[in-house]
């Protein structure tokens, strides 16, 4: 399992995590919004190159505002109902299809089983009659602080992650690297 990711700050996380919701909420470091989901980790050479054109996309790309303001729901998976916040943002959906040119050309070949739909998992609820919750909250506006890739491996537990920096907010910077590549 692998994916390419949205991290939110830390503030919006805590935030998100006090929201009242119905099963067993995430933890405040698990909240982002997955941009692609890999079935399988990529290998690692593919990343390394795939990398370098994320760079030079992300060097003069602005930040961008993301908006959630309701909780929503998606039909009953394994893990129960998700109770999610959807993610309002016409330049998100630009970012991930401007995205998506750069997974082809690396043949990163990500899952296609649901269409894109940006969300927020609260929780997951095995209550049968949350299927289909709503309800309205105040809304969060915010930035995300980076582009991120995780993936694990359960065989050998290795995990392989970079992050790409947002530059004061207002930019991705390259030369912010939380972490270029590493290699657990």
């Amino acid at each position: 399992m692998a994916m390419l990711y949205l991290d939110l700050p830390k503030n919006i996380k805590e935030k998100v995590c006090k929201i009242d919701v119905p099963g067993e909420k995430l933890e405040s470091g698990d909240h982002h919004i997955t941009l692609f989901y890999f079935p399988e980790p990529l290998p690692i050479d593919v990343v390394g190159e795939m990398m370098e054109d994320l760079f030079e996309f992300l060097k003069n790309k602005k930040a961008f505002e993301l908006k959630v303001d309701q909780i929503d729901s998606f039909p009953k998976g394994e893990d129960g109902i998700p109770l999610i916040m959807k993610v309002k943002s016409k330049e998100l959906r630009e970012f991930r299809k401007d995205l998506e040119k750069i997974m082809e050309k690396h043949k990163a070949e990500f899952s296609k089983k649901f269409d894109f739909n940006p969300h927020l998992t609260l929780s997951y609820s095995l209550d049968d009659d949350n299927e289909g919750f709503e309800e309205k909250v105040d809304e969060l506006k915010f930035k995300p602080i980076s582009l991120s890739y995780k993936a694990s491996r359960d065989i050998d537990n290795e995990e392989v992650s970079f992050h790409i920096a947002f530059e004061n907010k207002n930019s991705f910077g390259t030369d912010l690297l939380e972490g270029m590549l590493k290699i657990i």
